[in-house]
C-alpha cells in the first residue's frame, strides 16, 4: 500500500480524478461504504476503472495500475 503522493510521478499523473463527498466506516464490512463522484459505492465496486479494494477508518484503497493506493 502506497500514499497516493508516493506513486511514481507517471503513475500518479493518470490516477483519475475522484471527488469524495461521504465516507462511512464500521466494523462489518458490509455496512462500508463511501460516496464517490455523487455515486455510491462498497469493497469490491469500481470507481473510474479502479477497484475499490478496502474502506479504512481513514480513508479508502484503491487498486490502480497494479498499485494498492491509499487515499484519505
Amino acid at each position: 500500500r502506497l500514499p497516493l503522493g508516493s506513486l511514481p510521478a507517471g503513475v500518479r499523473n493518470r490516477f483519475p480524478g475522484i471527488a469524495f463527498s461521504t465516507h462511512i466506516y464500521a466494523e462489518d464490512p458490509t455496512l462500508r461504504a463511501i460516496v464517490a463522484n455523487g455515486e455510491r459505492l462498497q469493497e469490491g465496486d469500481r470507481v473510474r476503472d479502479m477497484l475499490i479494494r478496502e474502506i479504512t477508518e481513514d480513508g479508502v484503497v484503491l487498486e490502480f495500475e497494479n498499485y494498492l493506493v491509499e487515499v484519505p
